[in-house]
């Protein structure tokens, strides 16, 4: 008998309503699903698993998802950005079994470089993966968190080539579930070396680029893909990437699958900002995000996420 997913949703819900509510320290927030999280076993993490899983269980996340980094070609040295996936599994083993009955899911986060195509599709298939993530991080074979992006062109040039190539990277590659943090490269002007409060310079929204943005949300959608509201830029810039314009226009356009990330580097970063990011949501006309299982997305109810 096959399961609809409005069904699985109101069951896993109950289950976590019967199960997790217990001795939970913040109820208003008893809902939270972290799904963009970096341990240890990602090259530029803090914390360690079994660190982050007793953090999100105090601050009340009901289901975290580690999300690995896996990039090739960096462009800085001999830095490891690739995943050891033994390594991952003994932590992920490790963090299941002390927290067992806590949601550990397992994820990556793929840092597309068009190149390498067939290194990205064998990752995806090196665990039996709940969740993958595609990223932008290279753009022309710069990462913005490195320096030199934005040298001999404005930064209105620089995001156009980031998009382009995030769209590029979409149409040519299947095997990933959800877009990671689209803006990416606003996070580093400043590091870059620019006036971040210069207009020229602002992140851009989805008035600058509506044609081109169209056509990756389009993309997502006709692919079953979904987009991520990463929170990491609630402080510098209070709200989250992508910018609300570009979340409003992909429910517009018909898209359904949004899932929340912290990107959390450190176990004192997860689940920041999730209230707000889930009452933007709302605002932009959602009524579910996203959690997934087997790489399969389980839809719950927004409300439920911000209820006192």
């Amino acid at each position: 008998m096959r399961i609809s997913h409005s069904l699985c949703s109101f069951i896993l819900d109950s289950i976590y309503n019967m199960n997790y509510t217990i001795g939970k320290p913040n109820r208003k927030e008893e809902l939270m699903f972290d799904y963009h999280i970096h341990s240890t076993v990602s090259f530029d993490a803090h914390s360690s698993m079994e660190d982050i899983v007793e953090t999100a269980r105090e601050k009340g996340v009901r289901e975290v998802c580690f999300t690995e980094h896996f990039d090739l070609n960096p462009p800085v040295g001999d830095t490891r950005q690739d995943c050891d996936f033994s390594l991952y599994r003994a932590s992920i083993e490790k963090a299941r079994g002390r927290f067992a009955g806590f949601p550990v899911k397992l994820g990556l986060e793929l840092g597309i470089v068009l190149a390498d195509l067939p290194a990205y599709e064998a990752a995806a298939k090196a665990m039996p993966f709940d969740f993958i993530l595609c990223s932008q991080h290279v753009v022309n074979g710069k990462d913005p968190y490195y320096g030199g992006f934005f040298d001999d062109k404005t930064v209105r040039q620089a995001q156009r080539e980031y998009l382009q190539e995030l769209y590029d990277s979409i149409k040519s590659f299947d095997n990933f579930d959800v877009a990671g943090h689209i803006g990416y490269m606003d996070k580093y002007v400043e590091r870059n070396g620019l006036d971040p409060n210069a207009p020229e310079n602002r992140p851009f929204a989805y008035d600058d680029f509506p044609a081109l943005l169209d056509d990756i949300l389009r993309l997502l959608i006709k692919k079953n893909k979904g987009i991520e509201v990463n929170t990491s830029t609630y402080d510098a810039f209070s709200r989250p990437l992508p910018h609300p314009g570009i979340i409003r226009r992909y429910a517009e356009l018909g898209g359904k699958i949004v899932t929340t990330g912290s990107d959390a580097h450190r176990a004192s970063e997860v689940g920041r900002s999730f209230s707000e990011a889930y009452q933007l949501l709302l605002d932009c006309g959602f009524s579910h995000v996203c959690t997934y299982t087997n790489r399969q997305p389980v839809f719950h109810k927004l409300e439920h996420c911000l209820r006192g």
